[in-house]
């Protein structure tokens, strides 16, 4: 939406998931030892992480022939859905020396930071009206995400968003 003189404004929207695996290693106390800790090891699957964000820019912008290019900046809110891992059960039976993982439950957790972004993005339009056009887009943007998988677990923090480069087909009116 154009304001005034080459200034305007942006809005956004992106999505990315993904699914995740890894490996959970435990050490836990012998239960009739002392300075005898047991270990064990386990492969965990079907795991996901998703993040959207909507970008709320200010931009300015110029043409120049063909050539259609803005610079932009602005607020980021962020959604971050993850799947965590909550307590491992175990299989352990007297004498209590072997210790397995039975299960990696996980429980879905999220969080709404705020963040900013930054970026440009630069168009060639072509057609007798000019209006239709090819473009890239470079946008940077961060927040940080606090999860945690319940009231007495360790949180875990991580960055959103990130650098993004995107191409595409334009339609001006």
């Amino acid at each position: 939406m154009s304001l005034f003189r080459g200034l305007g404004l942006l809005v956004g929207y992106s999505r990315a998931r993904r699914d995740t695996t890894g490996t959970v290693d435990v050490s836990r106390p012998h239960p009739l030892y002392l300075d005898r800790p047991r270990s064990a090891s386990a492969e965990i699957s079907g795991y996901a992480f998703s993040e959207g964000a909507v970008d709320l820019d200010l931009a300015y912008g110029r043409a120049a022939g063909p050539l259609d290019w803005a610079l932009f900046a602005g607020a980021t809110l962020f959604q971050v859905e993850a799947d965590l891992l909550d307590e491992p059960t175990y299989d352990e039976a007297y004498p209590y020396d072997e210790l397995a993982i039975a299960s990696t439950p996980s429980t879905a957790v999220t969080d709404n930071p705020a963040g900013f972004n930054v970026g440009g993005r630069l168009d060639y339009r072509f057609g007798r009206a000019r209006r239709f056009g090819a473009g890239v887009e470079v946008r940077y943007s961060t927040a940080s995400v606090k999860l945690k998988a319940g009231p007495d677990a360790t949180e875990t923090r991580l960055d959103a968003g990130g650098l993004s480069v995107g191409a595409g087909l334009r339609l001006y009116f």
